[in-house]
């Protein structure tokens, strides 16, 4: 019996028809639901199968087809085992079963049919295999073993396909269906196709492997599905999932695992492998939002130039023209080629809840004659707001290259409420084009060449954790460009890397109400620990080094951190004690065989500390520029003498293990 009903999780309303809450102030603190949206309901079909009282039976043998008597209503053509079954007789349920290599059926109903495919094996010559069309709504069932497929010809038919649905249709059962086309699709429905059940194997087709003309929508059924161009594409509205299981397989170039106006997923299994260039896993206009289940895309082809654009187009695990929501579930999104990407938006990105895990492996591309055509790899990448308020997010940017980003956005980046950020790229970290704010949640970011936080516009850290791991000089744990832009008013901040001069980005803003110390001028050693330690000698908060690096500096601030105390700022092989506190970070514990310690009195808000020398500074009597140090030499500045070049050491097993806990 083919399940009648299905529905979507309605989750909590932001908003009717956007993408997303307006931007938020830098400063403020957003719950984590603030960025909550709401999923469509939808309902399928209801089948009475108690209504369809007369029954038409087809029985296909070789080549001949033979048919049950007709009731009232409903007349035949028959040539050979080409079937053509017209209705006017509401109620009529259609069982087809047998063979042959040189058959084909169409039904045509003015009432809604009932379709029940059992036993049955069929292939065409020219023409579609099985097609039905009606007005009202058309139900399919599958029972048994079925197989159907076409032979190739010069046919123009552009909706040319194996199992093709003219009207709103719904495909269950028990049974399984195995499709192989050669004139184009092999499933194909005018309009919205509901699946609730069967077993669906499409082995091959020169076009989609399943094409829908306003929605598809999945509650149940395995799907094991390959084709040479987009495998599932929905022409004029969403794909909704809340159940089943995918299996996609996409080679050819440009050839998207799923292309829709729209992508919803509440639960179920969606798996994908895309070999092609520049093809996408999911690519939608509008909405990309997966609010539960497990999905896994991985992406193996690199970026294509296009010589009428004068650009390359990438591949990307998740592409949208509009917005991307992850709001739960488990997704792993892998791409491996040359200036791929795991998540690509043209718009607002969010993340609020889930497990979400991005690798990219590829290299970045610079064209040879067009000096402005480049494509890189990047973990995530958004054109506008990119917001972090929950779930657990892992970035690991494993190919080298200028560019090759963990998170970019060309606007804000904000990270709050519950999430757990770890980013690791060779180039910067997390790059955000206007602002990025910090107000709840742990942040890690690990750069190996670039610095490990870069903003062209405003730093706001008002509370969570946040880790930098900065490279060597010039690059630095923490970056931006104008140092009274840059406030802390509370959380935990540890920044290690290198520094412009001699000391690395202050938060010089107004508003900086945190006791802050700096430490430039630093031989760091992999594994041993830096620890701001009280006067008593004992750690208040600690970093475990994940690299070696000469002429090194550090920024720290914490609640445990207090103006007026006396503190000692150490450089120690190990501690004992200490409690783990994630990214590297310990509370308590002791610093052992110290290397190189200064002791201080830590006065609010900003401590700066070179060789012996202590500088206090206070943002309120800053007015100039932030007092930025000068600008680079053409060509960057060099390493500081003596400072190894930890680009040398890159490796994706070389990844500080300090995942959040």
């Amino acid at each position: 019996m083919c399940k009648i009903w299905f529905s979507f999780l309605l989750l909590m309303l932001a908003f009717l028809f956007g993408c997303g809450k307006k931007d938020v102030a830098a400063g403020s603190s957003p719950a984590a639901d603030t960025f909550a949206i709401a999923v469509p309901a939808v309902c399928m079909p209801q089948l009475n199968a108690g209504s369809f009282l007369s029954g038409v039976e087809v029985t296909f043998n070789g080549n001949t087809a033979t048919l049950s008597p007709l009731p009232q209503g409903v007349d035949a053509v028959v040539e050979g085992a080409n079937v053509t079954l017209s209705s006017s007789l509401p109620g009529v349920h259609y069982k087809i079963s047998g063979t042959s290599e040189n058959g084909s059926l169409t039904i045509i109903s003015e009432h809604s049919p009932l379709v029940t495919v059992d036993g049955l094996n069929l292939k065409s010559c020219g023409v579609n295999t099985l097609q039905v069309s009606s007005r009202d709504v058309i139900y399919f069932c599958s029972k048994g073993d079925n197989s159907l497929a076409d032979s190739a010809s010069d046919s123009s038919d552009k909706q040319a396909a194996v199992l093709k649905f003219m009207g709103r249709s719904l495909l269950a059962g028990e049974g399984s269906l195995s499709l192989t086309a050669a004139r184009g699709t092999a499933i194909l429905s005018t309009d919205t196709l509901f699946v609730n059940g069967s077993q669906i194997s499409v082995l091959s087709a020169p076009k989609n492997a399943i094409s829908a003309g306003k929605a598809l929508v999945v509650c149940e059924g395995n799907f094991n599905l390959r084709s040479a161009k987009d495998v599932v594409k929905v022409k004029g509205g969403a794909f909704y999932i809340s159940g089943g299981n995918f299996l996609i397989t996409a080679e050819g170039s440009k050839a998207d695992a799923l292309q829709a106006d729209a992508f919803y997923m509440t639960e179920g299994v969606f798996n994908a492998v895309v070999g092609g260039a520049a093809a996408d896993g999911i690519k939608t206009k509008g909405m990309l939002c997966v609010a539960g289940g497990t999905l896994a895309i991985q992406t193996s082809g690199d970026a294509l130039y296009s010589e009428k654009k004068f650009d390359y187009s990438s591949a990307s695990c998740f592409k949208s023209d509009s917005c991307i929501y992850i709001m739960g579930g488990n997704l792993s999104l892998e791409s491996n080629g040359a200036g791929a990407k795991g998540i690509s938006c043209d718009g607002r990105t969010y993340v609020t809840g889930g497990t979400l895990r991005v690798v990219t492996r590829g290299s970045c591309v610079e064209h040879e004659v067009d000096l402005n055509a480049h494509a890189s790899s990047k973990g995530i990448k958004s054109d506008s707001t990119l917001v972090f308020s929950g779930g657990s997010v892992e970035v690991l940017v494993l190919g080298s290259g200028e560019r090759a980003e963990g998170v970019e956005s060309k606007g804000n980046i904000l990270v709050c409420g519950n999430a757990s950020v770890y980013i690791y790229a060779y180039d910067d970290a997390l790059n955000a084009g206007s602002n990025f704010t910090i107000s709840g949640g742990t942040l890690y970011a690990y750069s190996v060449a670039n610095d490990a936080i870069d903003s062209n516009g405003t730093i706001d850290v008002n509370g969570g954790v946040l880790v930098a791991d900065g490279s060597f000089s010039p690059e630095q744990g923490i970056d931006t460009d104008v140092l009274t832009d840059f406030t802390i008013r509370g959380g935990t901040v540890f920044s290690v890397g290198g520094a412009m001069g001699p000391r690395p980005a202050l938060p010089l803003g107004k508003e900086t109400a945190s006791t802050v110390l700096s430490w430039g001028g630093l031989d760091f050693k992999k594994g041993s620990y830096v620890t701001i330690a009280g006067a008593d000698g004992r750690g208040l908060l600690s970093y475990s080094l994940a690299r070696d690096l000469n002429g090194g500096a550090l920024l720290v601030s914490a609640p445990c951190i207090g103006g007026g105390c006396n503190v000692q700022l150490t450089l120690a092989d190990s501690i004992a004690g200490g409690t783990a506190i994630g990214c590297g970070l310990y509370s308590g514990g002791t610093p052992l065989f110290v290397y190189n310690i200064v002791e201080i009195m830590a006065k609010a808000p900003v401590n700066v500390v070179y060789g012996n020398k202590v500088e206090y500074i206070s943002p309120d009597t800053v007015t100039s520029a932030g007092m930025m140090p000068p600008p680079p030499p053409p060509g960057g500045f060099p390493p500081f003498p003596g400072s190894r070049d930890v680009r040398s050491e890159y490796s994706e097993w070389n990844l500080p293990n300090y995942r959040n806990v």
